[in-house]
Parts: structure tokens; sequence; C-alpha cells
């Protein structure tokens, strides 16, 4: 040991020879530093040089004012004046875990927000067309970082909408021949149950090779399915207003046309001779009619002004049904909902369509007892059925019946349904069996719905 003596005495890490025995041999002065030139002997310092048969440990010691520490331990044979011994190195690393716990902390919570925000973040090394994502932009497709591999065309571009690939293979050229050093795009995915998202891609060019080209490309995505889907959504009810409004506007004219005509005719304006009692009362049962159509008319317009005026939103199906027996204040025909916890994005009038089906089934639904509504998966997306036991509705009339003014009362319900289910890509047609009740048939796109998870 003599010719490492002065390297032990020395060194600026705290080490102590122990014997086969267990005994305490010799520290260094740094050691003895530790404990601020206070003689050390072996209770004081056991706790700062944890035993074992060699290799490196972690133990759980207290310093000399008392508080906890955390000590890393490196042991290794030697022979000490001839005999054998154990040379132990001991390193406070109290702070360096106190930063590592922090830090860990810190990338649980941006992990946290990372989900609740829909982002994900990746990672690209331009020659090798190799790519790294983490958790955040697997679960925005639907899988864990493990499973995706790190090829760039099987992990990213093989998942592209067809589309949209001509917008990512410019997005991605722009970046990978220099042309620009950032860069910014929107474009689908395929999600794994099969549905199309809306990403926004952002990135950075953030290390270049020694020719000065672009190496690596990061960057982040950001599923905007929803953001996109209310734009659209909003985009259709303008169009449907537009057009409703022009309608009316027509039909109203027509109506007042009546109106003033029969209004001439009564009055004996066109140069003909002085009608009959019997015909006057003909003309003025004409206008009067003319007049309620108009009524009517103004009252459906209440309705449908209130398209497009909310953003569509995720609506439990339970809640609506539950919100459409209400209104009909008791005088509806019972309900029996077999759907489980789901939700349906669609318009705010959602409500209102199922408050129309059901009022139908009072109307029209003779001998009807019962209405059924439960939901299953189908091949073009989710089907909700609301079906009744009454005398359904004649294979001529199953389209007519969805046609503007068609029907025994106002003719404007399911039309105006249909339309505020159209906003969100919602279908809906009758295929029931006449004489054994209606059923009524709604297609959801798939992406428009989603399962409640219950709390266990």
């Amino acid at each position: 040991m003599p010719d490492y003596r002065a390297a032990f005495l020395n060194n600026a890490v705290p080490m102590c020879i122990i014997d086969d025995d267990g005994r305490l041999r010799s520290v260094n002065r740094a050691a003895t530093d530790y404990f601020r030139g206070a003689p050390p002997d072996p209770d004081e310092i056991s706790w700062l040089f944890s035993w074992g048969a060699g290799g490196g440990s972690i133990s759980h010691g207290t310093g000399t004012d008392g508080g906890p520490v955390l000590v890393a331990t490196d042991v290794v044979p030697v022979s000490w004046r001839g005999e054998g011994a154990h040379l132990l190195a001991a390193v406070d690393v109290t702070s360096q875990a106190t930063e590592s716990a922090e830090l860990r902390r810190a990338l649980e919570h941006i992990r946290v927000a990372e989900e609740g925000a829909g982002i994900g973040f990746w990672d690209s090394f331009v020659k090798g067309k190799t790519i790294s994502v983490d958790s955040g932009w697997a679960h925005l497709i639907g899988y864990e970082a493990e499973e995706l591999g790190v090829s760039f065309d099987e992990v990213f571009m093989r998942r592209i909408h067809p589309d949209d690939k001509a917008v990512v293979a410019a997005y991605i050229a722009r970046l990978d021949d220099g042309t620009t050093p950032a860069g910014r795009a929107e474009f689908r995915m395929r999600h794994r149950d099969g549905r199309w998202i809306w990403v926004r891609s952002v990135c950075r060019v953030v290390a270049y090779d020694a020719d000065g080209a672009p190496e690596r490309v990061a960057g982040m995505h950001m599923d905007i399915t929803q953001e996109h889907e209310t734009v659209e959504a909003l985009a259709e009810a303008k169009k449907k207003i537009i057009l409703l409004s022009s309608v009316t506007r027509h039909d109203i004219l027509n109506q007042v046309s009546v109106i003033l005509m029969c209004d001439e005719l009564v009055r004996g304006n066109t140069g003909r001779a002085p009608m009959t009692p019997e015909k006057a009362d003909h003309y003025w049962d004409m206008a009067n009619a003319a007049a309620h159509t108009i009524e009517r008319l103004i009252s459906f317009t209440r309705d449908y002004d209130a398209l497009g005026m909310e953003l569509p939103r995720w609506q439990s199906l339970a809640t609506v049904v539950r919100n459409a027996e209400i209104m009909l204040h008791g005088n509806g025909v019972p309900v029996s909902l077999t759907c489980g916890e789901i939700e349906v994005f669609a318009d705010p009038l959602f409500e209102k369509v199922l408050y129309n089906l059901l009022e139908n089934v009072r109307r029209h639904g003779e001998g009807a007892g019962r209405v059924t509504i439960a939901f299953a998966d189908g091949e073009e997306g989710g089907v909700l059925t609301v079906s009744d036991d009454g005398c359904g509705v004649p294979l001529d009339k199953k389209e007519r019946i969805f046609e503007r003014g068609y029907g025994k009362n106002t003719g404007l319900g399911l039309y105006l349904s249909r339309e505020m289910l159209g906003i969100t890509g919602i279908t809906i047609s009758e295929c029931g069996t006449c004489g054994t009740g209606a059923v009524f048939r709604l297609i959801i796109p798939r992406n428009h719905i989603r399962r409640i998870k219950i709390p266990a």
C-alpha cells in the first residue's frame, strides 16, 4: 500500500480501509473533512460506508446535520499491510438524487399534460429515415410507443390519408432539402380502430451535418379532429340555414299570393259578376288556410334558426333521451333505453330530434305501447335505432315522411330532424315493417361516438 498511500490520503473522495474482519483500519482526509475535522470512529462513519462483498451500491444514511443522505459506495478488494482488506469509496449523492426525483416528477407532469391536450412528440433522422416517438404521439393513433418501431415510412408515412400524402410529402421535402428550417402542416392519419384523425404537425430542424444539410428534425403532433369537425359542422349548418331560409321565404310568398288573390276575388275587383256567398266563403277558407300555413312556417323558422348557433358537442345519449321524455310532459309512450353509457358528438338540437321521434310515436304510432332505443356497432359506424310496436310506416311512405311539408301535422318535424342530424354527418331512415311498428335508424360516424368509462 505505500505506493498508493498518498493517493489514498489526499483523494477528494471520502475513502476508508476495512479489513476482512470488518474492522476500520484507516480513513483519508476527505472522510475526516466530511465530519468537519472531528476524529471519526467506526460508529460515527458506519452510515457512510456500505459494507459489501464488492461492486457498487446505494444506501441511505444520516448526515452530520441529522438530515437524511443518500450515499453511492464502491468496494474494491486491496491488500493492507500484507493482509486482505477492502477499499470503500463513498460519495454523497443526495443532491443529485433530489434533482433526479424532481426531474422525474416534472416529466410525469408533462406527460399528463401532454396526454390531456392530445399532444405527442417525435424525433427523426433524415438520412437514416428513422423516427422515434413518445407515448403521447403513439396514443394519438391508438398504440403504445414500443409497438411502432423506428422506420419513418412504416410508423408515419403509411398511416397518412391518401388524399393528404402529397401535402405531407411536400412538407417533409422542404425540411429535408433545407428549404426551410421549420414547418407546419395539417393532415389525416389512420387510427388503430380504423377511423381518420386530423393532426397538426409543427417541427424544426435541430441538427445539421458537416455539410450544413439537415440531419435531425424534431416536432410535435396535436390531435385537432374535433376542431376540424366543428368547423365543418358550422359550415354545413350555415349552408342549411341559407337553403331553408330561401325555401321558407318562397313558401311564405306563395301563401301571401293566395291570400291576395282570394281578397281580390271576394271584393269583386276582377271585373266579373258578383260571386255567391258560398263561393266567397270558399275563398275565405283558402285565405284562412294560407294564413295558418304562414303561421306554421314562421314557427318552423324558430327551430331551424338555432341550427349552428351553438358548437356541436359530446352529449350523453341517456341524458338526451331523458330530456326528450321530459319535454313530452308525461304524454309520451314509455321508453326502454338499452344503449349503455354512450356519448354522441352532435349539434345541440340532437335532443330536439329525439323529441320529434318520440312525439311522432304519440301522434301517429297507433297501438304503440312501448319505444325501444338501442345502440350497436355497424360497418358504417354506430347504429342507433328508435323503434316502437305501433302500426308502422307503409312501404311507399318510408322516404316521403322526410320530405318538407309531408305529414298530418306541420310536415316539418322529420324533415328538420334530418337537416339537424346532417350537420355532423348523421343519417336517418325508416326501416320498420308496416303493421309491426316503425324503426328509425340513425347511422353515426364512428369518430362521433365514444363510450363513457365508469369509475370502478
